[in-house]
């Protein structure tokens, strides 16, 4: 647990579990948060049949189980890599900005997930008028929250 938020443990025949929860702890990230991330990103749709996570390259410049956008390192399409860039460039700043910030565990992985999507000032913008998501793709936060509920119930995402 870090910043309140529960890991989670994750069902390990779930695509890309290992490199995920690995990337988390190396990072120090709860597992079921970035699980949650990628899986929204990329590993749905792979599951669904339209690309594979790790190498899918997104019309938006998104690189591989993250995608990855304004950065990506190198090796991008190595996931534990991804994964891992993922934490240190974009889930941990957020979470050090929102952690005390907000009540909760499930509203600080909201506004995580909503300042990953959309960039700080677009999260902290739609915060400020009561609506984290308001400049984010599709309700991302929420979309994103589920999913991570959904991880600390069953260990897996929600379908």
């Amino acid at each position: 647990m870090r910043w309140g938020i529960e890991s989670g443990e994750l069902d390990p025949t779930l695509p890309y579990a290992l490199d995920v929860a690995k990337a988390a702890v190396a990072e120090e990230v709860p597992v079921a948060l970035l699980y949650a991330i990628a899986w929204h990103e990329s590993i749905a749709g792979e599951v669904a049949g339209l690309w594979t996570a790790a190498t899918v390259l997104s019309d938006d410049g998104g690189h591989g189980l993250c995608q990855l956008t304004s950065s990506w390192p190198d090796d991008w399409e190595i996931p534990f890599s991804n994964a891992s860039f993922a934490c240190s460039q974009f889930i941990v700043p957020a979470a050090q900005y929102w952690y005390q910030r907000v009540e909760g565990a499930f509203a600080l992985v909201k506004c995580i997930a909503a300042t990953y999507n959309a960039g700080l000032g677009n999260a902290v913008a739609g915060h400020s008028i009561g609506n984290v998501d308001a400049y984010t793709t599709d309700g991302y936060g929420a979309a994103v929250t589920a999913i991570f509920a959904s991880i600390i119930e069953t260990g897996k995402p929600s379908p």
